[in-house]
């Protein structure tokens, strides 16, 4: 590549020349052609022949190789043992089961597939008996050497066996060949050691070798692998020999060579796979130091080709110094080409040629032993010591690998352990060096290990008495011994112990094999054996051995499979013998041969179908994609030409991605696209055949339809016939019958199920947690880049000047394209002309100029070399004046010279920066910024900086975001109105009965006689109703005016009034306890003074209780109650409520004598009347009563009788929904408006009239503070329900609640009670703008189906969080028209909103204050026409008179005043008193007053009874109950009826939760009795005490925490919040928030983490039970607590957590949520646990290690999660796959953070599509996803585009949140980051704003608050600010440091920031 800068004066510039050539091959894909490209495709015309004509070839040549193969076989045939059936290349031939090859230098050897795990076949002699043989090596010259090998092979028959395979392959072609060995190695593991080699080109050099280790899983077809050593030339590149190792279905290892000839040999420690005897051993001769090896280094010799790989065993003496080493060579093909290494040891042997064998000079005695991976060592006479042994036993006994150990020697042991099944196994490679008779030294070579091992360096060894032992691990092992000690053959037949069952300990193995069908299994085994027989993951039958038959010396058995078995899908069966392990005497499992087998039924009428890229999965739909590898790969056993596979070429590994997407029909789009090079034609094309014809076939290949001719059909890579333009891109294919093929089609019931549980997802759904963005140093203090379309990111090369042959493939280095060069030389140019973006002035002090900051790879000469991308940069400084452009050229080419590809120079991310200029500022100061001027502007920074941004970028989002309606509400109507016209069939709805969620019971009885019953129904069945209530979220308060009224009936003479009226609010409970005394009352003819005032006092106060006139007489008090609660109804509805508990009578002794005097009657008279009221009540058969005799069975009775009535109104399941929760509040607002109204007629006539004119816009109420808007709206709202019940109608009270306020919410619940009032079949939108564009759309749905009714108070008090700046109070979101039937109704204080009416022409009416006639009439009709209260003319002329009168809210509270005053004849002066107050708040301070003379004075006063109440209520956080209420005031219901009572119209009980009315009232409170901070402390901790000791309950996380936080009481907040059952229901009540505030104000995050543990253990040391009784709930607990960790930035204790958590879960739900999961990269599975809680801790664990940096691990933790999503529940499946979403993000979050952007795209993308159709488009879940795509695009460069998809998920979190929340916080720094990108001033404003809202949410001490103080300091460093960047830098490193320690990323991100200021 080349650059130049040009000025107007021509001045010259070096020019720099790179030349790069491509690493790898990236994905393929079409040609992008530019304006000088000339690109030819070679096509494949449809219907050609060439392809079946090369077929026809091969088939040929296979048949020949099959005579061979069976004439070479027939020669090594035992002839003393039984012949078995073997199978070979569909070819029978009779041969027998224990075959072995011999070696010398003429022979080829030839080896026997080993029996897999414990089980033989040797030894069964049944007809039907087969085992696949594979010869592994194939000598073209076979028959022509067969007569001379014939003799040696007769001599060394069976004695020479090994695991060889070689591939002959033409040039650029690549070749796979099974290896003999299986890699599921069972009890034991396996270690084994390849040694392979291979032959790329016409040189005698071109050739390759390598070792690798591998270390076998006990089953499943677990594998894994370690290079020990490689050399080769660099020609094609290391990465040749990378992930070519895998294996098949049924887990035969296959080795993918390079192309041309290759060897492979495999040395294991498993005597099934070869006997290790091919070692050769030589020895110096007496003092000659020089030994001739026995290896010809030229490997195209005799017939044959290719390289070789020998490992050399050495040892010798050198100086009296035993040396000991072992040596790697490598040999060539021809022209004496080697190369020796030392692999380990003394370095002191040297290597020469001789002719063309190799020879060694070593020290005086040297011994030697040659392993060599080829048979063409020229001479074989002695043998090197081998062995291989096991051991079973479960102890660490020492066990000898070694009889006689020689003076020196050098051995290298293969050791290999299991603890477990899948892949819990253990492999090393030992290098022991023998001196003196000693092992001088161990060395372990290399090891691998499964999951359930911690380290791998295991073994020990030892010389014991001569012999050399190892102690291994406990449990089974196996050993492979290789030395270079010379033994006789002798020795060597007794050297392999490994004739024992390993697993069982018995002497001798378990033979048997399964014969697994579609139809069923056959069994037969050796011995006779319990059967295990599994499906999937369950064992669906034992068969007792009594069940097997005996036949021939075999037991079989045979299972047909049931119906409900043969299920469409794929399923995998295995098949066991059950033994005894000889010393514990357990059972052991043994897998049979043939086992385990995949069935694969399939859907009628699919006739193939295949996933190109992955293994096989069931789709969506129920068609089953096969994996490649069983349908196309086409080698046999015979076969060493074969190709790997026959589709778009070879798969180094199969997926990076996941492939195997659960229950879905694009799980093929992650499968990996395939490279074509190398490959030739027929390795490009999918070849499909069928042996009959079929017709009305269809190939869905992507969405091409190709016809079946002939039965066959081929389709090939690359074509330009435009029948198969789209087969380049296949990812999978399927052929149907569309005959016979039916698509699964859901029913309505299951899309109403799907779309119920979108809703519900929807609902609950989150945003994954984030991880803050950190600015790249590189770009600070630059400019943007400046080039345009830098790296083709649009898809061409516009904008440059090109030349050459090109093609434009996906990726690069972070950038969404890179440029690939061919053969021919191209070049791309571009100017930019620096005075678009810079004044002349500063380009003439010559800032410096990054140019061509490209990224490249690789070098000419090289192809799929290892290479990263590389830099290529120059930076131009002092260049002087007058340059105004700078050219940039790029070129590059590949060397190979062919044609028609793309192998030359990858060229990425191209860069032109300029210098910005640096000059610090003068208040640049090393300080922080100033938190608190922010902060004492409240959120009104924050708000305009967010706002502006959205506004700024709005055309921005509606460019990039297409915000469509994601529900298509419209379309689900059933019904579109023609006109607008509308006839309305009106729905005669019946409006849901609102059930109070309250109980307040009365309980009635005389009170003497009565006390012990009392006691006993409070402490028992009240506390358990009052449990039992709160569970339910239900408020439980009982009424007992009996306790105290003896001592105040005297005074009050209110007793009968308060107890009827509190029996009137009580209503329907009524608890009546009847003794044998009648109570409190008077004979006819009699008087008692007090009990006649007490009639008085109800007749004259209440009129509803005048009927009571007519009881004076002959009447007690307790009659009256119960006349009132129960024998007066005139309906039977309320009296299943009522319960009457009769007290058997005592007789004199029963009781003592001073109680029994209390139970009797007062007198002969009080009995009979008594008796008559028992007898009344009796008679009554509606009414429930009991008998009872002592206070225990009453207390029982009445605990179960309230609990029966809790069940029937309360059931479990039916607490309040959110939906209801706000209905409720706004239904108690308005009842407190509605009990008296005061106001106009006029206005209901105004509004009734405007509404019958069916207008067609909204109606406003305008009024004044406190001039009675909401009342008025309220009775309004009353009256029409009355009137008019079938009428919908909303209203919502604004300001209400706390969630009230936001007009997004607000309109979430008119659609959520449209939806569910009129059973609308509509989605409610997820997004803020669908909500607000779909308002007509809904009104006019609703409007067909009803007539509606919506009301809107208080439009002021709206407030998204965006305060005076916010657009909600401009009213856009409200329609300017309304549909037919629909009625809508605002009201609005005088400010914007009103404005806003106004400015539009709604029609309106104001409120106005009241005039001296409305004012006179109320009084008239509020005192005298309800309460009959007359007043005298001057007063009321006082009242009217007065000016603060005209506010409704002040007359209406002193009216209640003036009635409830006891004296008339100083009644005016108490008027007069009362209007000296001037405001609501000053006349509610003289009700205070008044309140306080009427019960804390007189003769039973109740001291600050005013005080103490009221200021519970102002303390508390949402109010206060009445029972808590009395409960912490200690006073009797006589003394809090009445206050409650006279206090009852200044309060709003929302569901038993009292408050103020009136916020006139909280501030009179306030000023009057918490005007100190102390007495506010007081009352803080009053409460606080109180709840305290409450037990757990939703009103004690909601209280206490608030409580102890404004008292300071930081212990006992800290010991309440650690609590693990308080931590639960607050995190689940409050939200995490909460919990993060109460943390903070202790100070210190980390003080959560000792806290918890410390509660955790507790807990399990106290109450392990508990734990064990309630798995769920603290599975849940743990999970909630570990991301609250995450959280707080405690990622350590967030990981510890989760781990913890992770293992708990498997093992609770592994028995029932058993799955298989097959992995995506090869053909391994584990058996695992799929509980959604599993996946969701796994990806829970997973973002905790991405944000630990610890990459990896968080990539594990992902895939294990996505693996896991499969088919579980056909009722879940939207569930599934929104974990499966889930997942994706946070895997391409993890590839994010790894800089692995293009790997993130794909999933990022998916994920999207996921999510859009579960949750929508603009659901916060989604609009988190888009930021993870803006992440990308500005990883990627593409600005603007990550600008949008910022600016979308800040919409939407806006219209969630508001403005001040901490992902508000995370958006505007990921704005600023691309702000900052552009040089914008505005992103230091973002960085600031999102600053200030992570630190006064998390403090300072949190990883937000750190990463986000990084990047401001990143910006004040390009501003030249250096003092003010090194402070943030410096703040951010101390938390970093601290919480992530010093090697994690983001620190040393930081501390390399801080070195550069």
């Amino acid at each position: 590549m080349e650059v130049g800068v040009k000025d107007s004066h021509k001045l010259d510039v070096d020019t720099l020349s790179i030349h790069k050539v491509q690493s790898y091959n990236r994905v393929n894909s079409t040609p992008v052609n530019g304006s000088r490209s000339n690109v030819n495709k070679q096509t494949l015309p449809k219907g050609s022949t060439t392809f079946q004509q090369v077929l026809d070839e091969i088939e040929k040549e296979k048949e020949a190789e099959r005579k061979i193969i069976e004439k070479t076989l027939s020669a090594f045939t035992m002839k003393k043992k039984p012949p078995a059936r073997v199978v070979v290349a569909d070819q029978e031939v009779e041969t027998t089961s224990n075959m072995g090859s011999g070696i010398s230098s003429r022979t080829t050897p030839r080896i026997l597939l080993g029996f897999r795990k414990e089980i033989d076949i040797e030894q069964l002699t049944t007809e039907n008996t087969y085992v696949p043989v594979i010869v592994t090596s194939y000598n073209e010259n076979a028959e022509e050497n067969e007569a001379s090998d014939k003799q040696d092979v007769e001599d060394d028959k069976g004695f020479v066996q090994t695991g060889d395979s070689h591939c002959k392959r033409d040039f650029s072609i690549f070749g796979a060949v099974k290896v003999p060995f299986n890699i599921n190695a069972h009890h034991g593991g396996c270690c084994s050691l390849l040694l392979s080699s291979g032959l790329f080109g016409e040189k005698g050099d071109d050739t390759s070798a390598a070792a690798i280790l591998f270390g076998s899983g006990f089953d499943c077809n677990h594998l894994k692998h370690q290079q020990i050593y490689l050399d080769t030339e660099k020609k094609y590149g290391l990465d040749m020999f990378k992930h070519v190792y895998m294996e098949d279905e049924a887990g035969n290892l296959v080795i993918r060579h390079l192309f041309t000839d290759n060897h492979c040999r495999l040395l294991t420690n498993d005597c099934r796979y070869g006997n290790l005897r091919n070692g050769v051993f030589v020895e110096a001769i007496k003092d000659k130091r020089e030994v001739l090896l026995p290896l010809n280094v030229n490997g195209n010799w005799k017939g044959e080709s290719g390289g070789g790989m020998t490992m050399l065993l050495c040892s010798g003496i050198d100086d009296d110094r035993v040396c000991n080493a072992v040596y790697m060579i490598k040999s060539g093909d021809r022209d004496n080409n080697y190369r020796a290494k030392i692999l380990t040891g003394d370095d002191k042997f040297t290597f020469e040629l001789r002719g063309e064998c190799l020879a060694v000079i070593g020290p005086h005695g040297s011994k030697y032993s040659l392993f060599h991976n080829r048979n063409n060592l020229t001479s074989a006479d002695r043998y090197a010591f081998v062995a291989q042994l096991q051991i079973a036993e479960e102890d660490n006994n020492a066990i000898t690998l070694l009889q006689n150990v020689p003076k020196h020697a050098t051995v290298l042991v293969l050791c290999s352990n299991s603890n477990g099944t899948e892949d819990c196994t253990v492999s090393a490679i030992y290098f022991l060096a023998v001196r003196n008779s000693t092992v001088a030294g161990s060395t372990q070579l290399a090891a691998v290990h499964g999951t359930s091992y911690t380290q791998s360096d295991l073994w020990t060894f030892q010389t014991n008495e001569g012999r050399l032992e190892v102690l291994g691990p406990s449990g089974p092992c196996k050993y492979g011994v290789l030395t270079n000690i010379s033994v006789t053959r002798a020795d060597l037949e007794s050297s392999c112990k490994q004739t024992d069952c390993i697993a069982t300990g018995e002497a001798t193995k378990t033979y048997g094999k399964a014969k697994i069908t579609d139809d069923g299994v056959f069994v037969e085994i050796n011995k006779i054996s319990d059967i295990i027989l599994t499906w999937n993951y369950e064992v669906i039958r034992r068969i007792n051995k009594s069940e097997l038959k005996e036949v021939n010396d075999v037991f079989t058995f045979e299972h047909k499979w049931e119906t409900l078995q043969k299920e469409v899908g794929l399923h995998l069966v295995r098949v066991y013998a059950v033994r005894k392990h000889v010393n514990t005497g357990q059972d052991v499992n043994l897998e049979l041969a043939g086992s385990p087998q995949f069935l694969t039924y399939q859907k009628p009428g699919v006739l193939y179908a295949l996933n190109v890229g992955s293994q096989t999965y069931q789709a969506e739909n129920d068609v089953i994609y096969s994996g490649e590898f069983s349908k196309i790969i086409n080698y046999d056993y015979s076969n060493y030409k074969g190709f790997t596979w026959k589709c778009f070429g070879v798969v180094n590994s199969n997926t990076e991605l996941p492939a195997s997407i659960s229950r879905s029909e694009d799980g093929f789009l992650y499968a990996t696209m395939r490279c074509t090079l190398f490959e030739g034609e027929l390795g490009k094309t999918i070849d499909y055949k069928k042996q009959k014809r079929r017709s009305n076939c269809t190939a869905y290949t992507v969405d091409v339809d190709v016809p079946i001719e002939d039965g066959s059909l081929s389709l090939k890579a690359f074509q330009q016939d435009p029948t198969f333009k789209q087969t380049e891109n296949v990812c999978a294919f399927a052929l149907f019958d569309k005959k016979t093929y039916v698509e699964k089609i859901q029913s309505k019931e299951q899309k109403q199920q799907e779309l119920n549980d979108k809703i519900k997802i929807a609902e609950t759904a989150v945003p994954l947690s984030s991880i803050l963005a950190m600015k790249r140093l590189k770009n600070v203090g630059w400019s943007k880049n400046l080039l345009q379309n830098a790296s083709a990111e649009s898809g061409d090369l516009e904008y440059w000047n090109i030349s050459g042959r090109y093609k434009i493939t996906p990726g690069g280095y972070n950038t969404v394209n890179c440029i690939e060069t061919s053969d021919q030389w191209f070049m791309k140019y571009q100017e930019v002309n620096l005075s678009d973006y810079f004044s002349a002035e500063y380009l003439d002090t010559a800032p410096a100029i990054e140019t061509l900051t490209e990224y490249t790879t690789g070098e000419i000469g090289t192809i799929n070399a290892d290479k990263k991308w590389q830099k290529a940069s120059n930076t131009f400084t002092n260049y002087g004046t007058g340059v105004r452009i700078v050219a940039v050229t790029s070129k590059g080419k590949d060397d190979k010279g062919w044609d028609q590809s793309y192998h030359g120079v990858k060229i990425s991310s191209a860069e032109v920066r300029v210098k910005r200029k640096l000059q610090s500022p003068s208040d640049d100061i090393y300080e922080d910024i100033n938190f608190d001027e922010i902060n004492a502007n409240g959120t009104a920074m924050i708000d305009k900086v967010v706002n502006t941004t959205l506004s700024d970028n709005i055309e921005l989002i509606q460019e990039y975001i297409q915000d469509s309606d994601d529900n298509n509400s419209e379309e689900q109507t059933t019904a579109r109105p023609k006109s607008s016209k509308v006839a309305v069939t009106v729905v005669k709805r019946r409006r849901k009965e609102r059930k109070k969620r309250e109980i307040r019971v009365f309980v009635s009885s005389t009170f003497r006689d009565f006390q012990k019953e009392r006691e006993e129904i409070i402490k028992k069945a009240f506390r358990e109703i009052n449990r039992i209530c709160a569970d339910r979220g239900v408020f439980f308060t009982y009424v007992d005016l009996r306790w105290g009224i003896t001592s105040e009936q005297t005074s009050d003479g209110k007793t009968i009034a308060i107890c009827l009226q509190e029996i009137e609010r009580c209503r329907p409970y009524f608890i009546c306890l009847m003794g044998e005394r009648f109570g409190w009352s008077q004979k006819t003819g009699s008087s008692d003074e007090v009990l006649n005032m007490t009639f008085d006092y109800a007749i004259e106060h209440n009129p509803s209780l005048a009927w009571v006139k007519d009881y004076r007489y002959d009447t007690s008090v307790t009659q009256l109650e119960i006349l009132h609660g129960a024998l007066n109804s005139t309906t039977t509805d309320g009296l299943s409520k009522c319960f009457f508990y009769l007290r058997e009578p005592f007789t004199e002794g029963e009781l003592p004598e001073d109680e029994y005097k209390r139970v009797i009657p007062e007198s002969e008279w009080h009995k009979e009347r008594q008796e008559a009221l028992k007898s009344e009540v009796k008679k009554r058969p509606h009414i429930k009563c009991s008998t009872f005799k002592y206070p225990s069975e009453v207390a029982e009775l009445i605990m179960k009788d309230l609990e029966a009535c809790i069940d029937k109104d309360f059931p479990v399941g039916t607490e309040l929904t959110k939906l209801e929760i706000q209905r409720e509040a706004h239904i108690a607002f308005a009842a407190a408006r509605t009990r008296i109204y005061i106001g106009s007629q006029a206005y209901f006539d105004t509004i009734n009239e405007y509404r019958s004119k069916k207008i067609n816009q909204p109606f406003v109420v305008k009024g004044e503070s406190g001039s009675g808007k909401s009342a008025f709206v309220a009775n309004w709202c009353k009256r029409i329900e009355e009137s008019k019940p079938e009428t919908f109608m909303f209203v919502h009270f604004i300001g209400s609640s706390a969630d009230s306020a936001s007009y997004l919410k607000m309109l979430r619940r008119l659609f959520e009670e449209l939806k569910d009032g009129l059973n609308l079949d509509l989605l409610i939108p997820t997004s803020d703008a669908h909500l607000i564009n779909d308002v007509s759309k809904w009104l006019k749905v609703a409007g067909s189906r009803s007539n509606i009714i919506i009301v809107f108070d208080a439009l002021n008090q709206l407030d998204d969080g965006a305060g005076q700046d916010g657009t909600e109070h401009d009213l856009a979101w409200l329609p300017q028209e309304l549909p037919p039937n629909v009625f809508m109704l605002l009201s609005t204080l005088p400010g914007r909103a009103m404005d806003a009416c106004g400015s539009r022409g709604w029609p309106s009416m104001n409120v106005h204050p009241l005039d001296d006639s409305q004012k006179s009439k109320i009084i008239t009709d509020y005192l005298e026409g309800i309460y009959a209260k007359t007043l005298t003319q001057d007063q009321k002329d006082m009242i009217v008179n007065a000016k603060q009168t005209s506010n409704a809210l002040y007359l209406k509270s002193l009216l209640d005043e003036v009635r409830m005053y006891g004296s008339f004849r100083t009644l005016s002066a108490k008027i007069q008193e009362y209007l000296t107050a001037e405001s609501p708040g000053d006349l509610f301070a003289k009700i205070l007053e008044r309140l306080e003379v009427d019960f804390e004075q007189g003769d039973h006063p109740r001291p600050y009874l005013v005080r103490d109440a009221t200021a519970l209520i102002w303390c508390s956080s949402r109010g206060m109950s009445e029972a808590e209420i009395i409960e912490i005031l200690d006073v009797s219901s006589a003394v809090w009826s009445p206050f409650y009572l006279s206090l009852y119209e200044n309060l709003v009980n929302r569901d038993g939760i009292l408050n103020f009315f009136h916020d006139h009232l909280r501030q009179a409170v306030e000023k009057k009795y918490l005007s100190k901070d102390n007495d506010k402390k007081a009352c803080y901790l009053k409460l606080a005490d109180y709840f305290e000791k409450k037990e757990l309950s939703s009103r004690k996380v909601e209280e206490l925490p608030t409580l102890l936080t404004k008292a300071c009481e930081w212990d006992r907040l800290k010991s309440t919040i650690s609590d693990l059952d308080f931590f639960y229901k607050m995190e689940q009540d409050e939200g995490p928030l909460e919990l993060v505030k109460a943390w903070k104000s202790l100070g210190d995050f980390s003080l959560s983490v000792d806290a918890y543990a410390r509660s955790s253990s507790d807990l399990k040391a106290r109450n392990p039970q508990k734990v064990a009784d309630h798995p769920e709930y603290y599975i849940s607990l743990f999970s909630k607590m570990g991301n609250f960790f995450e959280m707080l930035g405690l990622m350590n204790a967030a990981k510890n957590t989760h781990t913890a958590l992770l293992g708990n879960l498997e093992a609770l739900y592994k028995a029932s949520h058993s799955t298989i999961v097959y992995s995506s990269s090869n053909h391994s599975w584990k058996y695992k646990c799929n509980h959604p809680d599993v996946i969701e801790t796994l990806q829970d664990l997973g973002s905790v290690y991405c944000q630990l940096g610890e990459y990896d691990k968080a990539i594990e933790n992902y895939k294990d999660a996505i693996n896991r999503v499969t088919k579980q529940d056909p009722d879940k499946v939207q569930f599934q796959r929104f974990q499966l979403c889930e997942g994706l993000v946070g895997l391409g979050t993890v590839y994010i953070e790894q800089g692995r952007v293009a790997d993130a795209e794909p999933l990022m993308i998916r994920a999207l599509e996921l999510a859009v159709d579960i949750v929508g488009l603009s659901h916060p879940f989604t609009a988190a996803i888009f930021t993870k795509m803006g992440d990308i695009s500005y990883k990627q460069g593409q600005i603007e585009k990550a600008l949008a998809y910022h600016m979308q998920n800040l919409k939407v979190i806006r219209g969630e949140v508001g403005t001040n929340h901490p992902r508000i916080a995370n958006m505007l720094n990921e704005i600023g980051l691309v702000y900052d990108e552009l040089n914008d001033p505005r992103a230091g404003n973002l960085y600031e704003a999102a600053l200030t809202i992570t630190r006064n949410t998390y403090g300072d001490n949190h990883i937000g608050t750190a990463s986000i103080r990084y990047n401001l300091g990143a910006f004040y460093l390009g501003c030249n600010y250096f003092s003010k960047a090194k402070y943030q830098f410096k703040e951010a490193y101390k938390v970093l440091i601290n919480v992530l320690g010093q090697e994690h990323p983001n620190t040393v991100q930081v501390k390399k920031a801080i070195d550069t200021v």
